[in-house]
């Protein structure tokens, strides 16, 4: 694994020029950015509904803010992680990347190398659901105070997967499941994965 500072890096052995690759049909950065912050929109929602709640605590435990504060930069963290984990090789993989940009305040995690389309959307699709499981049982069982926190801590970090919701949803409407997957910076290509025949001797070995 490689820590970087500034943009998400493009692959040093990848050629995008090489026969058979297609580019993947989508937004701009900042097209991409403005299309998962409409997506937010109804998930955060609910979470004004918590808001007088959120505010109170606040006024009379000023520490639960800055517990709060803490608790949503821990879940952003866990959040790219949970992605780093999921690539090939987890993150003992030369090729996973963490990283952190400071001009857009994101930290991220990428891939250099290819990956079958389903294990693309596993990576995608994984920090919600972890993460929700995680938060799901003081939404339930915690305290009022600690309920709305948890709820709203849930929510938001639900609304800031909006960007993985949307690419997976740019990935089932465009990339066949037989493919894989290849990021370049913040550009993704995929071509579709041919079966090679195996030929295997009379003694029963590959060849």
């Amino acid at each position: 694994m490689k820590l970087v500072v500034g943009p998400v890096p493009g692959s040093r052995t990848f050629d995008p020029q090489e026969p058979g690759w297609e580019p993947l049909r989508e937004p701009t950065p900042d097209r991409f950015l403005a299309y998962a912050l409409l997506l937010s929109v109804p998930i955060l929602a609910p979470g004004l509904l918590l808001l007088p709640r959120l505010v109170e605590a606040a006024r009379f435990a000023p520490a639960l803010l800055f517990e709060f504060v803490a608790a949503l930069t821990a879940i952003i963290v866990i959040h790219e992680v949970v992605h780093a984990l999921c690539y090939p090789g987890g993150l003992w993989s030369p090729r996973v990347c963490l990283g952190l940009w400071p001009s857009r305040l994101t930290f991220y995690a990428s891939y250099e190398g290819p990956m079958s389309r389903n294990r693309f959307l596993l990576v995608l699709a994984t920090p919600a659901v972890v993460l929700t499981a995680m938060l799901l049982p003081p939404m339930i069982w915690a305290a009022p105070t600690w309920r709305a926190f948890a709820t709203a801590l849930c929510l938001i970090h639900l609304s800031a997967c909006t960007g993985d919701f949307l690419g997976i949803w740019l990935l089932v409407r465009q990339v066949p499941r037989n493919a894989q997957v290849q990021n370049d910076g913040w550009k993704t290509y995929w071509q579709p994965l041919h079966q090679v025949p195996i030929a295997f001797s009379g003694t029963g070995s590959r060849i």
